[in-house]
């Protein structure tokens, strides 16, 4: 019966302060003249009170997770009639308000008026503000004693001793946090020059900054958004504060103990690197532990003197066995840079010296072009024919599909250096296994390759600006990071798209009009995909942030962009009218003034 008054109580209240919620200013002044400030004070202040006064105390039976739902409302309706309103009643109101920032004796809410609330003489030196800092103050306190963060933030439903539901405190703080984000930066509401409400401000801000620490721990990113908001807009008006750095919770949990198997497990795994690496040569850093084998192999299979290998028949059926469905994952993965390895080193060409090949095999793995790709020599372009009839673009089309990332990104960089130089061999065999309408599963996976990269780019966009806007806040609101690093690179976004314009370019080199039609439109397919659209797509999404690029540095995200265009000019070459006509109606005309507006 008494939770159902509560929640009673909670509706009316609640629906008032919606009524008022945004630009309503006809609304918020019929409530003002139902709801006078005072009252909502006096109502928020009163709720933990016996009749006779005394406040409830925190333990026991009582749940004060109740309280903090009925202020909740009380909360929002002051925020959204009065705090959010312009109109010279509601500052009026808040001005002269006795118990916002500190108890003032008058004739307003006393009880003997009509509706007024007796408060008793223990709340009588209390004040809203003060009430909000204690509120917050247990809040952290109630985070602080979880035992850990809690799965993705979520502290609804979690009881303790203060209350049964730490999630609808969690929800009142953040009604109080938004309401001060309102009230500080505005002078009419907030008179930096009164001592008293400097010193109850000051007060608040040390609380609000203890309960950023505990929310940050507990990854509510936008809570901890708002407490920095809320603090920079103290910070401008002139309320002070210790300057806080950032991650001195953290510094002070120690860390648990280790059992004896767990210690075990860790020096074992660090002797096998430590013999790994001072005695066989393997980097044992993750990703590379297997980069010496890898030459190894290629090195053997990519000769013809090797056994069984004289017309390069082992090779065939390594690349064979690379294709099947039950093929292992990681070996298929190491096995496409096996044969992307075999391109680079090119284990039969003579007069090349070790040390050369271990220059190529380095080239490799920086990701830079084959040494051959520009000249165009005989030996090379005869080595990417050899793999492509030996089943290499059928692998490609195959391992496309794959669900690892990895595994992708490594079939797209065996695809351009096969593709590379514009092998019209090569291009052929391309152009014959995509045109059919089996291909259709390669094209849906590389335009889903397309999406990520694109949407990954968004993402990455998103998280550079949020991070430079906290770093900016968390200055204004004096607070400090203890190890302050380099913003994120957009350029970490952009590795699949780059290797795929690299791709599709290659696919379309020399004029290959079948596969520069193929990526406007797949004929014999149940989905056509048109490829130049998508890759301008891309290009408009990285246009806005070429000039900072290019002004910080970031080579990877201008490559990115010189990239895209290039596949775009390629695939039009000939001309190719089509193709000529599809891009110029897909916006590039803006896209490059946009780009020469902002460079030149």
């Amino acid at each position: 019966k008494v939770r159902s008054l509560v929640k009673y109580h909670y509706s009316s209240v609640n629906t008032l302060a919606l009524c008022a919620a945004g630009k309503n200013a006809v609304c918020q002044a019929r409530l003002m003249a139902y709801v006078r400030m005072d009252t909502i004070v006096d109502q928020i202040i009163s709720v933990p009170l016996h009749p006779d006064g005394k406040r409830e105390a925190v333990g026991g039976d009582f749940d004060w997770d109740g309280v903090y739902y009925v202020r909740k409302a009380w909360t929002k309706l002051m925020l959204n009639v009065y705090i959010t309103s312009l109109d010279t009643r509601s500052i009026s109101s808040i001005q002269n308000a006795r118990r916002l920032w500190v108890w003032r004796a008058g004739n307003g809410g006393r009880p003997h008026e009509p509706g007024a609330i007796d408060l008793g003489k223990e709340a009588e030196g209390s004040s809203l503000m003060g009430e909000f800092a204690l509120d917050i103050t247990t809040l952290a306190s109630r985070l602080k004693a979880l035992p850990g963060p809690p799965p993705e933030g979520v502290v609804a439903g979690i009881r303790d001793v203060v209350g049964w539901d730490l999630g609808i405190h969690m929800e009142y703080v953040v009604e109080v946090l938004k309401l001060l984000s309102k009230l500080f930066p505005r002078p009419d509401l907030f008179d930096s020059s009164d001592e008293a409400h400097m010193s109850v401000a000051s007060e608040l801000r040390e609380t609000i900054s203890l309960l950023y620490y505990q929310v940050k721990r507990c990854k509510r990113v936008k809570d901890s958004m708002l407490i920095i908001e809320v603090l920079a807009s103290m910070t401008d008006r002139g309320v002070k504060g210790v300057t806080l750095a950032l991650g001195e919770d953290e510094e002070e949990e120690e860390p648990a103990e280790k059992t004896k198997e767990v210690q075990f497990a860790d020096g074992w795994r660090d002797f096998k690197l430590h013999i790994s690496h001072e005695f066989l040569r393997v980097d044992p850093e993750e990703g590379k532990t297997m980069i010496r084998s890898i030459k190894d192999v290629a090195m053997m299979l990519g000769s013809s003197t090797s056994f069984r290998n004289n017309h390069f028949q082992a090779l065939g059926e390594f690349i064979g066995q690379l294709k099947e469905d039950k093929c292992d994952r990681l070996v298929q993965l190491n096995g496409l840079k096996v044969v992307r390895a075999i391109l680079y080193l090119q284990p039969d060409r003579k007069g090349w010296s070790p040390e050369f090949r271990e220059e190529e095999y380095e080239r490799m793995l920086r990701n830079d072009p084959p040494s051959d790709e520009d000249t165009g020599a005989v030996e090379f372009v005869k080595m990417q024919e050899l793999v492509s009839s030996l089943g290499g673009v059928d692998l490609v089309v195959t391992c496309m599909g794959a669900q690892e990332k990895d595994t992708v990104m490594a079939t797209l960089m065996l695809s351009v250096a096969m593709l590379g130089g514009g092998n019209k061999a090569v291009q052929d065999r391309f152009a014959e296994i995509l045109g059919p309408a089996s291909s259709q599963k390669f094209f849906i996976q590389l335009h889903q390759v397309m999406e990520d990269g694109i949407t990954a780019l968004k993402d990455q966009k998103k998280k550079i600006k949020q991070r430079a806007a906290e770093n900016l806040a968390m200055a204004n609101a004096g607070l400090k990071k203890k190890n302050v690093g380099a913003l994120p690179s957009l350029g970490a976004a952009l590795k699949y798209m780059t290797e795929v314009m690299k791709m599709m370019r290659r696919m379309c080199m020399g004029q290959h009009k079948a596969l520069q039609d193929i990526l406007r439109k797949q004929r014999l397919n149940k989905f056509s995909i048109n490829f130049l659209d998508e890759a301008v797509k891309y290009l408009t999404a990285l246009e806005p942030e070429l000039k900072a690029s290019i002004r910080d540095g970031d080579t990877v995200t201008v490559e990115g962009a010189i990239r895209g265009f290039l596949m775009l000019s390629d695939a039009m070459r000939g001309p190719n009218h089509e193709n000529q006509q599809t891009i110029a109606n897909t916006g590039v005309f803006d896209l490059g003034d946009r780009i020469f507006s902002k460079l030149v």
